[in-house]
């Protein structure tokens, strides 16, 4: 099987700690031998500050400006920085995490319905 690998703004995973932590938690555990790993780049939102810190004009700027950026600005992706921050790198990782969800929740409703003595 061939190793996913995840592309992550740098200044996107300093920017939220918690993702942050995440990422440094799964490289520790995971390591190299994941089935997954990390690529550290930049998304376009903070390409386009990096270029103008250098002083870029906005013709400058737009020239040079990839929309072929793999890495997704976090700011635009709350939806990876929940799934992210839990440690969800993965699609096989999100679908384990819905799975375990839907057993938690469904022994709830058993032990509540047991509980308040429903029976179905």
């Amino acid at each position: 099987m061939e190793k996913q690998i995840i592309s992550v703004c740098s200044y996107c995973q300093k920017e939220y700690p918690e993702v942050d932590a995440a990422i440094k938690a799964a490289q520790v555990k995971y390591g190299r031998n994941g089935d997954f790993s990390f690529s550290h780049g930049v998304c376009p939102r903070h390409f386009v500050d990096m270029l103008k810190q250098m002083g870029l004009s906005d013709e400058e700027i737009q020239s040079k400006s990839s929309k072929e950026n793999k890495c997704p600005d976090l700011k635009e992706h709350p939806d990876l920085v929940q799934y992210w921050s839990k440690g969800i790198f993965t699609k096989d990782q999100l679908q384990e995490s819905k799975q375990k969800q839907k057993s938690e929740d469904d022994a709830f409703i058993a032990r509540f319905k047991k509980l308040a003595g429903i029976s179905h």
